[in-house]
Formats: C-alpha cells, structure tokens, sequence
C-alpha cells in the first residue's frame, strides 16, 4: 500500500516490519505523532491509526476495502482506536513519569484482536494514578 503523505508511509512501513512491536519499544515520534493530545488534534493521530491497521491486516493478509467498511466496522475503528489511544496515553504517562513497583505486562500493540478489557483497564487505572502524581 502506497500514502501519499511520507509520514503516513512511515507509520505503515514501521508497522509492517515491525507487526509483534511491544508497546514500550515503539520510538518516541512515532508515540507523538500517533498519540491524541487534545480532542482538537486527533485528525492526524487519527489517519496514523487507520494507516497502521491496514498495515496489521495485510499482515494478516485481508482485504481492506474502506468502500465495504460500513457503520459496524466503522464502530469497531473507531472502539480500536480509543483503545490504541488507552494504551498510547499509558506509555506517554510512564516514559513522562516511571512509576517504581509498576509490573505491566507486554502488550503487543498492533495486536488489535488481542486488547482485553482487563488491560485497558489497568492502563485507564495508570494514567489516572500519572495525572494524580503530576498534580501534587
């Protein structure tokens, strides 16, 4: 798949070669580029997102029509993405301000078909205990 924007090619590429990537080992543009930091942003994140799934469904070899999509999968884009998001905010949080005693599993973070609800709420639960901490 070819963008026309370099960025978005970027964002493709490192996925594709990189599909079992863990979420604490993805570089720090990528994490900027790709995380929403305020709800006016969240276009360019946005398109990032939608450029990293295709790459992990050609990885697993399926067809993205974006003409076959429909309301249904535009949900679950959508509901992939908050999460994408969860998990995004987590890292920004911990690289901003390492949290000592924190064991957090490995989540493979182009691995959409595997987010669990019991992970994206410890990763809610951490950045909410990373905003208390920059607050006092």
């Amino acid at each position: 798949m070819k963008f026309e924007n370099p960025v978005y090619q970027e964002t493709y590429a490192f996925v594709r070669q990189n599909p079992d990537a863990i979420l604490d080992s993805i570089p720090n543009h990528f994490l900027d580029l790709w995380l929403v930091k305020t709800d006016e942003q969240i276009d360019i994140p946005y398109h990032h997102f939608i450029s990293i799934y295709y790459a992990y469904k050609a990885d697993k070899e399926e067809t993205v029509d974006t003409s076959s999509l429909g309301i249904v999968k535009m949900d679950e884009l959508w509901s992939l993405f908050h999460d994408f998001q969860v998990f995004l905010q987590m890292e920004d949080s911990l690289r901003a301000i390492p949290l000592p005693g924190i064991e957090k599993e490995e989540i493979r973070i182009f691995h959409f078909d595997n987010y669990s609800k019991e992970q994206i709420s410890f990763a809610e639960d951490i950045i909410q205990l990373s905003n208390q901490l920059q607050t006092t």
